[in-house]
Formats: C-alpha cells, structure tokens, sequence
C-alpha cells in the first residue's frame, strides 16, 4: 500500500534501512566459518510486484545491499523465492561483480539465467518440491540430470531444491542425491 500512498517515504525509509542490513550482516560475521549471507527474496517475485515497481522500490536499495556486503568481503547468497523471470535482464545488466555472489532459484527458467547471468555468478537450485513429494524415483534423476547438463555446462552451478521439500519420499531423496553423484562431475 505505502508504494501507493507513501512513494517517497517508503524509499527514504529503503535507504535508510540499506547501511544498516549491510553493517548487521558485517557484524555477524564468525572468524573461521564462510562469509556466507543468506538474503531470502521474498517480496521480489514476478507475480508480487510489476517491473516498474521491482525498479524503483525494490532492485535499487537490494543491489546496494548486496554491493556493501560484497565490499564488507562477505558473499551474498540470495535465495530467489517464486519466479524471477522477468527480473533476469536486470540483474545481467546490474554490474555486480563476478563471482561474488550466489543466486539460488526457486522457479525462475535456469536455462535463461545460465545465459543472462550464469557466466559472472554462481547459480542453482530449481529442483521443484513437488517433485520430491509426488515423482518418481526416475523422474527425479531424469529431471536432474537435464538440469546439471545445462546448466552446469561451463561450472558455476549448483544443484538444490527450489525450496525446502516437506514430506519428501525417501526414495526420491536418495534418487536426487545418486543422480548428484552420477552426473554432477563435469
């Protein structure tokens, strides 16, 4: 609502917000472990918001973030909730720097973030939660190692859920982590 009825307070208050998620995130660091930060993009999906919008509300104060955390020597692992396919050609064009930061997708089309950013950032994810739920052991294998022969042509890739799989069968499981195995070595 306030990007309706408060633009320009709701940006004043994204800026504001920005230095400090960048110092919290700096401040959590644990010497010895990865500088890894996990930044869940819940809001940010095709379906929640237009493109306009992603642009002038959400995408300006989001790389900001993920620029000072690069430049605080942290790695952003931004987890991609639902569909961001129509936000790909924003981020190939946004000039993060290569191999700093980690994208793992939801639903996003892997084939076109392989293309569009695949070449500067590491990329994954995209192995549905139903899949895990209601597939077969062989349809897991199969849809896995279509994903890894694409998309981790060249490196930079890795494979997981879209998201969490809840109630998963066990042989489906065993069947993404065999297939992992099987055809993950390139």
């Amino acid at each position: 609502m306030d990007m309706y009825r408060r633009p320009e307070k709701l940006l004043a208050a994204c800026e504001v917000l920005t230095p400090i998620s960048v110092e919290m995130a700096d401040s959590l660091k644990i010497p010895g472990m990865p500088p890894f930060v996990f930044i869940p993009l819940h809001k940010g999906a095709d379906s929640f918001m237009s493109n306009d919008q992603f642009l002038r509300f959400y995408w300006p104060t989001l790389k900001a973030q993920v620029l000072g955390m690069i430049d605080a020597g942290l790695v952003p692992i931004l987890f991609v909730e639902g569909s961001y396919n129509k936000r790909l050609d924003v981020i190939a064009d946004c000039g993060l720097p290569a191999g700093k930061t980690v994208w793992w997708f939801d639903q996003t089309d892997l084939k076109e973030a392989k293309k569009k950013i695949g070449h500067w950032a590491c990329i994954g994810g995209n192995v549905p939660s139903s899949l895990f739920i209601t597939g077969t052991a062989q349809q897991m294998e199969d849809y896995c190692r279509e994903l890894i022969e694409y998309a981790g042509d060249g490196g930079g890739f890795f494979i997981a859920p879209g998201v969490a799989p809840e109630s998963a069968r066990e042989e489906n499981v065993r069947a993404f982590l065999e297939s992992t195995e099987k055809y993950g070595v390139y």
